[in-house]
C-alpha cells in the first residue's frame, strides 16, 4: 500500500512539474507578454552579435527595442508571425534603452558603432536609433527597416497605446511581409 501511494505521489509530482515547465514563459515572454507563442523565434542577444552579423555579412532579422516601449510590446507578435511565414529560424532582439540613453553604459560605445553601421535607420533629428526598429539584414547590409507599428497607431487621450485595429494589423502585416525576405527562396 505504501509503495503504491509513494509511486502515485511521485507520478503526480512529476506531472505537475512537467505541466509547469510547459506553461512557463521564457525570458523574452517575461519582457514581452503579448508574445504568447511558446515556440517564438526571438533570441535576446547583445550588440556584439549584431556587429558580428554585419562584419560576417550575415542575413537575418534584428529588432531593436526595449520592454517599456508600448510600440515594442505591440509589435513583437507580428514580427514573430511574419518571420515564421517567411521561414526564418531566429529573430535577434537587442534591448537598446540603456546603451542608447546612458553614455556611461558599458555598451554605449558599441551602440555608437552599431548606430554608425545602421546609419540608414538613425533618426537624424534626435541623432539616435528609435524603438522599435525592425531591420532586415542581408549579407551584412540593411536591406530595409521599419520603425514602430503603423503611423496611425498612436496613444489615446489617456496616454495609453491601444491594441491595433484590424485595419492596422493588416497594414503592419503587409509592411513586415514586404520587409522580410523568404529564407526558402
Amino acid at each position: 500500500m505504501f509503495r503504491k501511494s509513494f509511486y502515485l505521489v511521485l507520478i503526480l509530482t512529476a506531472g505537475l512539474l512537467f505541466l509547469q515547465a510547459c506553461n512557463q514563459k521564457d525570458a523574452f515572454q517575461t519582457e514581452y507578454p503579448e508574445v504568447t507563442d511558446n515556440k517564438h523565434l526571438f533570441e535576446i542577444v547583445s550588440v556584439d552579435k549584431v556587429l558580428s552579423m554585419i562584419e560576417n555579412k550575415e542575413t537575418g532579422i534584428i529588432v531593436l527595442g526595449f520592454k517599456s516601449c508600448p510600440w515594442c510590446q505591440k509589435l513583437m507578435p507580428y514580427v514573430n508571425q511574419v518571420a515564421k511565414e517567411k521561414n526564418h529560424e531566429v529573430i535577434y532582439y537587442v534591448d537598446i534603452k540603456e546603451m542608447r540613453d546612458n553614455p556611461e553604459s558599458f555598451e554605449h560605445e558599441k551602440y555608437l558603432q552599431m548606430k554608425e553601421k545602421f546609419s540608414a535607420v538613425v533618426d537624424t533629428e534626435r541623432d539616435r536609433i528609435n524603438a522599435p526598429t525592425t531591420i532586415m539584414l542581408k549579407d551584412g547590409e540593411v536591406l530595409g527597416f521599419h520603425l514602430d507599428t503603423v503611423r496611425s497607431h498612436v496613444k489615446n487621450d489617456n496616454n495609453i497605446l491601444p491594441p491595433l485595429t484590424s485595419e492596422q494589423e493588416t497594414e503592419l502585416l503587409g509592411i513586415l511581409r514586404n520587409l522580410f525576405i523568404d529564407m526558402n527562396e
